[in-house]
């Protein structure tokens, strides 16, 4: 869902070079790839155990309509472990 303050226009016409939109949609489904690995980490993270968390990069791609790549996204992530999680994996 578009969140932004302008709305994204579908279909418009012109007529006596006034321009009307006949359809807008903010709401587009949208596939998005995303892939990303977790370092282990050597330390504690304030009070958090060292198995207990992970960091690392990630990368996003959403496929286009026209194009094959519409966005990129990269970044860097952290997580954490559920505590109810009792498996190592």
């Amino acid at each position: 869902m578009d969140m932004g303050s302008h709305k994204r226009i579908e279909t418009a016409s012109v007529v006596n070079n006034i321009v009307r939109v006949e359809k807008d949609n903010n709401d587009i489904p949208r596939l998005l790839l995303e892939s990303h690995y977790f370092f282990e980490p050597t330390s504690s993270f304030r009070n958090v155990r060292k198995e207990d968390w992970g960091h690392g990069p990630f990368i996003a791609i959403q496929p286009g309509k026209n194009d094959l790549i519409d966005a990129i996204g990269l970044g860097y992530m952290l997580g954490f472990k559920n505590k109810d999680t009792n498996t190592s994996s």
